[in-house]
């Protein structure tokens, strides 16, 4: 297969992975001790929409060399980066209900900590949670899960680049969850987001832009949130 993809500098590279360990353990804690100092904290949600902003404004300022470059190739195939958006999403749909059915044979008791985690944010205030997850997320994953950690391995190895990028990808969405939910719950989340990494690397390999895993991956989490709200 033709390679699409363009590779980020080694100073992107660089500045990628100290920003993934910084966005995954150094902010939360940062965050959650400054709001505790604060008179009025904020709630949960608002956290979570500040810790998305930040992530984003971040992402941003690393990736913007990468960003201009894609924006400037969207106007050679925007028709293809939507193809592969659209041809992901649905593979993933596919996939993520067949999933779910095996899961529910399996363990008829499952519940993804994450997904419950989300609803109530939901219900505290859809609108802010929607943003988040439709407008910010989307953008800050796609780029640390796709273009850094996806693009830094598949350029010596395709089938290594899938599987890091899954145990990977599917690992942040469960990591948080040890020791709250049980083991065998645990395991079962993170078969489900095997569906969603896959599609996404193979939307990005395909079309060569990040912006089509990007607008898939809205796409699924604001499915995911209208159904819970």
């Amino acid at each position: 297969m033709m390679n699409r993809l363009s590779y980020l500098t080694k100073k992107e590279t660089l500045f990628g992975f100290c920003f993934l360990f910084f966005q995954a353990v150094l902010l939360p804690l940062a965050l959650a001790l400054l709001n505790a100092l604060l008179t009025k904290p904020l709630t949960d949600t608002q956290l979570n929409f500040l810790y998305f902003c930040i992530n984003f404004l971040c992402a941003v300022l690393i990736f913007h060399r990468y960003l201009r470059g894609q924006i400037k190739a969207i106007s050679a195939a925007p028709w293809q980066i939507l193809r592969y958006a659209l041809l992901g999403f649905v593979l993933y749909y596919a996939a993520s209900i067949g999933i779910g059915i095996l899961i529910q044979y399996i363990y008829p008791a499952f519940s993804n900590a994450n997904d419950s985690s989300i609803s109530v944010l939901v219900q505290d205030d859809f609108a802010l949670t929607a943003i988040g997850n439709v407008l910010l997320v989307p953008p800050v994953e796609e780029l640390l899960y796709r273009t850094l950690l996806f693009g830094s391995i598949h350029k010596h190895n395709r089938v290594a680049a899938y599987i890091v990028n899954m145990l990977v990808f599917g690992g942040v969405h469960i990591v948080g969850y040890i020791g709250v939910a049980d083991p065998v719950s645990l395991l079962l989340s993170f078969l489900q987001y095997a569906p969603a990494c896959i599609c996404l690397c193979w939307a990005y390999e395909r079309s060569g832009s990040i912006f089509a895993p990007m607008l898939m991956h809205a796409a699924i989490n604001l499915l995911g949130i209208s159904l819970m709200r």
